[in-house]
């Protein structure tokens, strides 16, 4: 009795002298006949075209969700940067605050950081690092502003009520102001 392979499609053992031979670079591979070798290969195609298929959507998922912060910086910018420094960056506002409220910032303060970047002479990293700046300084403060701005009203008229019945306080407080003017 000669040698026995295994077919690599159904697992049958047969005579390697009437199995069909694959030659490979390490191993060759046998199968029964033509029709197991066909079934492999069509297995095999059917099984690559649904890997490419599922990395397709998983890369069309991530260009699907949107970051409404780079976007709104995109926008400050005038193009889409592709620079790791604004990642960075972006990191580090995150650790200060929330998205909604360094939205909040870039939305309300838009023209005002155009207008300082336009007023820079430098390459892209100094801009994304001065935008940052700007950022950094500004959002812990944005953030207790954004918040307590109703209560501080309220406070405020309790304060300024008593200065204004000390006349002499408050004539004084004009008389500094008119200096300054």
């Amino acid at each position: 009795m000669g040698m026995r392979v295994t077919c690599k499609y159904c697992k049958s053992k047969i005579e390697k002298k009437n199995a069909l031979q694959i030659l490979g670079e390490k191993h060759n591979t046998y199968y029964c006949n033509q029709e197991c070798y066909s079934k492999a290969n069509t297995e095999k195609k059917a099984k690559e075209i649904e890997r490419l298929a599922k990395k397709q959507e998983k890369e069309e998922n991530k260009q699907k969700r949107i970051d409404p912060v780079y976007e709104e910086i995109a926008d400050i910018f005038g193009y889409r940067i592709a620079n790791s420094a604004l990642f960075k960056e972006m990191k580090l506002w995150r650790g200060i605050c929330d998205d909604t409220k360094i939205l909040a910032y870039l939305q309300e303060h838009k023209n005002y950081i155009k207008n300082k970047l336009e007023q820079l002479d430098s390459n892209e990293y100094s801009q994304i690092r001065y935008v940052s700046a700007i950022l950094k300084n500004s959002l812990a403060d944005y953030n207790k502003t954004a918040r307590i701005e109703p209560e501080k009203i309220n406070v405020d008229c309790e304060i300024y009520e008593p200065i204004v019945s000390k006349k002499k306080k408050r004539r004084g407080l004009n008389a500094l102001e008119d200096e300054v003017v």
